[in-house]
């Protein structure tokens, strides 16, 4: 795979609504959430967020930690996605 497909990949994933909240929720979290969690937070159906988070660590924005039966996700590369955001929204 071409960096640029990587790319594409990367930016597609993070073009889907609940993808994002799922970022944003995880980056500003003081604690930990596991994807139990982050339903309830986001008010989705539990299959969905693990779908999106697969999605979100299949293109390495987010790595997952498994604690006994629970998945916890987190983000990879904090300070590099905050400057990705301020920059998009610097073209807004």
């Amino acid at each position: 795979m071409t960096s640029n497909e990587k790319v594409f990949r990367m930016l597609k994933a993070l073009a889907n609504e609940n993808r994002l909240r799922i970022i944003q929720v995880l980056m500003t979290s003081q604690q930990p959430i596991h994807i139990e969690g982050l339903s309830r937070i986001l008010e989705k159906d539990y299959s969905a967020v693990y779908r999106d988070v697969e999605a979100l660590e299949k293109v390495g924005i987010v790595g997952i930690y498994i604690v006994g039966r629970s998945r916890v996700p987190y983000v990879k590369k904090k300070d590099e996605l905050s400057k990705l955001f301020d920059f998009i929204n610097s073209l807004i």
